[in-house]
């Protein structure tokens, strides 16, 4: 997977301090779908602080913090803007788009926070330190069965953009929804876990 020298070198980094970085999400997808790649995730593993992972950054380029609360830090070099984080949990607390309680922990496993994913092709990622690709929930064979299908029933609910996000990335894409995730949609929507939805989010 071709990546920018920034990003190598970030996890050279990393990897003086017993950390390492995984690109993760729809880059590492949109690669196997050999689709141009117009943004880059990377989840950093083995740093217990996020304070530690912003003032690796700094010696690169500039840090916004606006999404520091959610363990998340845009990096921006040379007029390009990145997003590194820590893997994280959510659990869905309350009703919209703000109900979520984040949990950040740099000790996760790539598996356990990869399962907060909403399918299995989003649920990819390389690790840099290996020069490996991760396949934990068998998106490779859903690639290549062109089917969507989702990772975990409990945290799929927990969202309802999922459902629409299920109809986008199948019209997108050009593949058709796993029985199992077109029956737990429909579940959903039959519940009215929709009409919560604020439209700024649809």
């Amino acid at each position: 997977m071709q990546l920018p020298q920034i990003i190598q070198t970030i996890s050279k980094e990393l990897q003086r301090q017993n950390a390492k970085a995984i690109i993760v999400g729809g880059s590492v997808r949109d690669h196997f779908l050999s689709l141009p790649i117009k943004d880059y995730d990377i989840e950093v593993y083995g740093l217990e602080k996020m304070e530690q992972l912003e003032e690796i950054l700094e010696q690169y380029g500039s840090v916004n913090l606006v999404g520091k609360s959610f363990g998340v830090l845009k990096f921006i070099y040379e007029g390009e803007e990145y997003d590194f984080s820590f893997p994280r949990t959510e659990t869905n607390i309350g009703e919209g788009h703000r109900g979520f309680e984040v949990e950040v922990d740099g000790g996760m496993t790539f598996e356990g926070a990869a399962r907060r994913r909403d399918f299995t092709v989003n649920a990819l990622g390389y690790d840099l330190e290996r020069q490996r690709f991760l396949d934990p929930f068998h998106a490779l064979k859903d690639i290549e069965q062109k089917k969507l299908r989702h990772i975990d029933d409990e945290t799929f609910v927990e969202d309802p953009l999922r459902v629409d996000r299920a109809v986008q990335f199948c019209a997108r894409f050009g593949y058709v929804l796993a029985d199992e995730t077109f029956t737990l949609c429909k579940h959903m929507v039959g519940a009215g876990m929709l009409e919560e939805l604020p439209k700024e989010r649809i």
